[in-house]
């Protein structure tokens, strides 16, 4: 036990750097409970962590360090589950059709590239306060164009809602989730102009981003439509102006971060003020002769500046996990110069892992979370690594310095977020690298470490060989998905858009619906669709009520049968998911199984959870 001893030992001085990593360990384990705990779970779990720091105390050192670490992974679930209840707010349980007014909080767009409104302040009809969503959100359809919407403004629509939907396949991204963090409990679009019942008023609380939205609205009536949208979405973080096709082209060459205001617009913009501010007031003390304190104090007055001036820029770009990141980390540098102290450290990114997971643990599960810290702890760690080649690199030409510095931050930076990218958005850019050189401004030269090659190298490889459900069913009942020897084979070329995104991007191929239902796979009669699986299984789905009841009491042969309506016959011969069970039980993923199939559903997978309502049954 002598060296395990000595390992612990070494981490001593690196207790920080284990602390964020301690509490994510713990966010995570929360979120992949399949049952929420109860009052009593979870007062054992403040006792457990209390009783490990009480024990850190007595046991001798080193070993005092592990309960203390087990304590940071309990203090990790008590906080998500703190955050996932204070956020609690009602959630819509049914379809709704009919009148909608709230305030605009927010706009965006929608995967369909339609503009899209968040609202509070919502009332829905005649429906009682206490049943109301705080928030629902709206995405705009058919004739538009009456009003010009920004946040502040009181809006009525006639619109469809329904509550938020949840994964798309077992195990899939959890939207439900997502939801519940946002206080967004009903989703939906309208068909209908969208009309203005009361201007935005003065001292709503939204006076931000109103002034975000203003900014916005002149940057690009002053500049031609794609570069004054791109320049709105990098000043601001409006992109709601950026067609769709412009973001998936840039998230496709690797340069997708240039639009999320991080490290590198921060960076920027608080290293230009703070050489622009001691610049200046050097000039000012040469020119009058006014001594200002001599150097250090004129250091710490551009500090200051460049601290004001990221603050600011924190609230104008709307504040997501990125640039909040960003800005505890130019607020730690700067702060650093302040008390004379080094800025740049693994310590550094640390206390900023540990301020986001604190406020909002749930962004642990996100890829802007996730590929944020990758990046920046790859890059810190290969210029604290490589220091001694930095050094060599001084006599360089000036060109050959910069060219080499985008070269290796992009590298780093690249494989870094790799896996991330592959796991959420399952892609990688093949241009990357040489896209990043030609757009990404000045960055410091930095080495990666070998360590890095090797992690990403497994990590790419773990998620190469990740199996896919070789069935998906929607959870309307609308569309199925089959994985045949070319590929997702899909039911129908249109229709549930939404699943055959998402399925065939996870699939690695995202290909269009249509081409994707063109493949052959599936016997197709009518509005009756069966899918003959390689060990004699068969899946069939229906459509509309009169396929279904063409069926009269039978299956059609089919071992599953689905159908997008509801069953009114109480019995059959077979597994079958109607419409009403498919809302209980969300999608499916079947597999062959000898003798027979293995359904598993996104429901049994997301488990009862404060964002799952706990009526629906798990099958």
């Amino acid at each position: 036990m002598g060296r395990w001893a000595e390992r612990l030992e070494r981490q001593r001085g690196r207790l920080l750097l284990w602390a964020p990593v301690c509490l994510a360990f713990g966010i995570g384990i929360y979120f992949r409970l399949l049952r929420e705990p109860d009052v009593v779970v979870w007062g054992v779990i403040a006792g457990g962590a209390v009783a490990l720091l009480l024990l850190d105390r007595a046991m001798p050192s080193p070993w005092g360090l592990l309960p203390r670490a087990v304590a940071l992974v309990l203090a990790g679930m008590l906080l998500a589950g703190i955050r996932a209840q204070t956020v609690a707010a009602p959630v819509l349980d049914f379809r709704f059709y009919g009148p909608v007014e709230g305030r605009i909080v927010a706009i965006d767009r929608s995967a369909s590239d339609a503009v899209r409104l968040t609202l509070d302040r919502v009332i829905l009809g005649d429906m009682p306060f206490a049943d109301t969503p705080e928030r629902v959100r709206l995405s705009l359809h058919g004739r538009q164009g009456f009003i010009v919407p920004e946040p502040g403004m009181v809006v009525i629509a006639t619109a469809h809602l329904s509550p938020p939907a949840g994964p798309v396949e077992p195990g899939g991204y959890d939207f439900r989730r997502a939801a519940w963090f946002d206080r967004l409990g009903a989703v939906g679009y309208t068909r209908r102009p969208v009309l203005m019942l009361y201007p935005p008023e003065e001292g709503t609380g939204l006076w931000i981003a109103r002034l975000r939205a203003h900014l916005s609205k002149a940057i690009r009536a002053g500049m031609p439509d794609g570069t004054g949208a791109f320049a709105a979405a990098i000043l601001t973080g409006d992109r709601a102006a950026i067609p769709k096709v412009d973001t998936e082209a840039l998230r496709r060459s690797n340069l997708a971060h240039l639009l999320a205001i991080s490290g590198l617009h921060m960076g920027l913009l608080t290293g230009g003020v703070f050489v622009l501010a001691r610049r200046l007031m050097v000039g000012l003390s040469l020119v009058t002769g006014w001594p200002m304190g001599g150097a250090l104090a004129i250091r710490r007055a551009a500090a200051v500046a460049a601290l004001i001036a990221g603050g600011a820029y924190l609230l104008l770009s709307g504040g997501n996990v990125a640039t909040e990141r960003a800005f505890v980390m130019v607020a730690i540098l700067f702060g650093a110069v302040l008390v004379g102290a080094r800025a740049i450290t693994l310590r550094a990114v640390a206390v900023a892992a540990l301020v986001v997971l604190v406020r909002r643990p749930e962004e642990m599960l996100g890829p802007g979370f996730q590929m944020s810290f990758a990046a920046t702890v790859a890059l810190v760690a290969g210029f604290e690594r490589g220091r001694a080649l930095f050094a060599r690199t001084a006599r360089c030409p000036v060109l050959l310095r910069w060219i080499s510095g985008v070269v290796a931050s992009s590298l780093i930076a690249g494989l870094a977020t790799a896996p991330v990218a592959l796991a959420h958005f399952n892609m990688s850019a093949q241009y990357g690298l040489l896209a990043n050189v030609l757009a990404v401004p000045l960055m410091g030269t930095v080495v990666m470490p070998g360590a890095i090659f090797a992690a990403m190298a497994v990590a790419a490889l773990w998620w190469a060989g990740t199996e896919r459900p070789p069935v998906l069913v929607a959870d309307t009942g609308g569309l199925i998905g089959w994985l045949g020897p070319e590929g997702r084979v899909l039911s129908k070329p249109q229709g549930d858009g939404f699943s055959a995104d998402v399925w065939l991007e996870n699939d690695g191929a995202p290909v269009a619906q249509e081409v994707a239902a063109a493949k052959a796979g599936f016997v197709r009669e009518g509005r009756r669709v069966t899918l003959d699986l390689p060990n004699g299984a068969r899946v069939v789905l229906v459509t509309g009520k009169r396929a279904l009841a063409e069926l009269g009491g039978g299956c059609a042969g089919a071992d599953v049968l689905i159908a997008n309506t509801e069953d009114p016959r109480a019995m059959r011969p077979c597994d079958r998911y109607d419409a009403v069970r498919l809302r209980q039980t969300g999608a499916l993923a079947i597999s062959p199984l000898q003798g027979g199939l293995d359904v598993v559903t996104a429901r049994a997978r997301a488990g009862r959870r404060l964002w799952h309502p706990a009526r629906e049954p798990d099958q």
